[in-house]
């Protein structure tokens, strides 16, 4: 039996970091899967770096994928009169493109030549840490329900600030899923359809989701230039809209989310994972005073 994590990967250096060091003291291999394209079809360079890693790697298996065969491109013009009178892609057909991009890079981090039936299996964001102090707890909920989900604190551009209204199912539950390889076989998953129905609350009377929380959505960490090309690159496209400097600079300077309608607030006595608590000095500029 071995404990194996899938996850896509976009550019996100820093957070990688912490996330395959944390999964490092409790999982036997690290998948992570980056595409040459982002969601909304553009092309980009593969960005990962083995570099930003102290110690060893050698649980990190890292995979280059080309998708260009496989993604939706927006290469057929439907014109749409803009704001300004001007030709350009209907919303509706950019933001159905961009998700299902998003979906097939999920599908494909999860190679399922690489589970056995006795494995254990976690799918998730990269910016989705489960604490290693929790991997017994979770491990025994797994080998009980054989299909978990875990409860996260979910912070925004600082690993102190906390989203307090987010829509979806509370906790940031329902988005991580922990599983047998053998139920992943036998109920013949789909990586990005399990998230989505997670995410709609849609299997909260079929997976059982531990009590407690048992790790962090550290989402949106970086400075302005990092939110910036991730904006230009994600599946939500309903929210170009806040991709302009003095929004994301006002953001980044009072602690307010990007995104309307959303509470923050800092909780300077939630206990962090170790990687950050250990070295808060490297990440001294990613908390708000």
């Amino acid at each position: 039996m071995k404990i194996k994590l899938f996850v896509p990967y976009f550019n996100e250096q820093m957070v990688a970091r912490i996330n395959i060091l944390s999964a490092m003291k409790w999982v036997d291999e690290i998948h992570l899967t980056e595409a040459n394209y982002t969601f909304q079809g553009k092309y980009k360079d593969y960005s990962f770096d083995y570099d930003i890693f102290s110690g060893t790697v050698d649980k990190v298996n890292y995979h280059a994928i080309d998708v260009k065969n496989y993604f939706l491109f927006n290469r057929r013009y439907i014109p749409h009169l803009g704001g300004q009178h001007r030709p350009e892609w209907h919303p509706k057909i950019f933001f159905n493109t961009s998700w299902y991009n998003e979906g097939v890079q999920r599908n494909r981090s999860c190679d399922r030549s690489l589970i056995e039936d006795d494995d254990i299996i976690i799918l998730s964001d990269i910016d989705e840490i489960i604490d290693p102090r929790k991997a017994d707890m979770i491990i025994a909920a797994v080998e009980k329900h054989k299909i978990v989900t875990v409860r996260l604190n979910f912070s925004l551009l600082y690993f102190n600030l906390f989203s307090r209204s987010w829509s979806g199912p509370s906790d940031y539950s329902y988005r991580i899923f922990i599983m047998k390889g053998s139920e992943f076989r036998k109920r013949n998953f789909d990586y990005d359809t399990l998230r989505k129905l997670g995410e709609r609350s849609q299997l909260l009377n079929e997976v059982y989701c531990l009590p407690e929380i048992c790790g962090f959505h550290h989402s949106w960490i970086g400075n302005k230039e990092l939110i910036k090309v991730k904006l230009n690159a994600y599946a939500h496209v309903e929210h170009r809209t806040i991709d302009n400097d003095e929004h994301i600079d006002a953001c980044l300077r009072n602690g307010k989310s990007l995104f309307d309608n959303h509470e923050l607030i800092v909780d300077n006595s939630i206990e962090l994972l170790e990687e950050i608590e250990l070295n808060r000095s490297r990440y001294k500029s990613f908390f708000f005073e």
